[in-house]
């Protein structure tokens, strides 16, 4: 939020636009702290991307989440060590305690991730998932062809449940059509 308004308001202005002897020093070092600052926001929205986008690689994502996250402690700790705390006659500085929760934040996604990549997720498939996903990379390396493809393709519970159900409707209607000619 500091950070929005660093921007919507007139205080990035003042950060360009004042120079001298007077508050050099911690300007420069205001300047660093705040690119720092901004670093740090980036490699948020980017963790953010690759979590809402981890689908693209299973395998790959939770250490490239936690690469980033790790980066991104880096530099929040590098802002918390390079924003000035002055009182300054020109301005005040005064750190927040931000910083410091994304710390915490990006070494919680960090750690998080590492043990998703450690341990693993277990993958569960519904009977039948296997079997399909096999066939669908056949028929689409050429190896099967549509057509000879029997019905079901693959047989689960659910498919028998509706075949035993196509049976006992088909018993029922020879019983029913016997009685009527008889």
């Amino acid at each position: 939020m500091g950070l929005i308004g660093l921007f919507t308001g007139k205080d990035f202005g003042y950060l360009t636009g004042v120079s001298g002897d007077l508050s050099g020093a911690v300007l420069d070092a205001l300047r660093r702290g705040l690119f720092a600052y901004l670093a740090a926001a980036a490699f948020a929205v980017i963790v953010l991307l690759a979590t809402i986008l981890c689908f693209l690689s299973v395998k790959n994502m939770q250490k490239i989440i936690a690469g980033l996250s790790c980066a991104g402690a880096v530099v929040s700790v590098a802002a918390l060590i390079l924003i000035p705390n002055a009182n300054d006659p020109v301005f005040a500085v005064h750190k927040g305690f931000g910083l410091l929760v994304s710390v915490v934040a990006f070494a919680a996604v960090a750690t998080a991730n590492l043990l998703l990549d450690k341990k693993g997720v277990p993958v569960v498939y519904a009977e039948g998932m296997e079997e399909r996903a096999k066939l669908y990379k056949e028929l689409k390396a050429g190896k099967l062809d549509l057509d000879k493809l029997p019905q079901p393709i693959v047989e689960t519970a659910e498919t028998r449940k509706i075949d035993e159900e196509i049976a006992q409707e088909q018993e029922d209607y020879r019983k029913a059509h016997e009685k009527e000619a008889k």
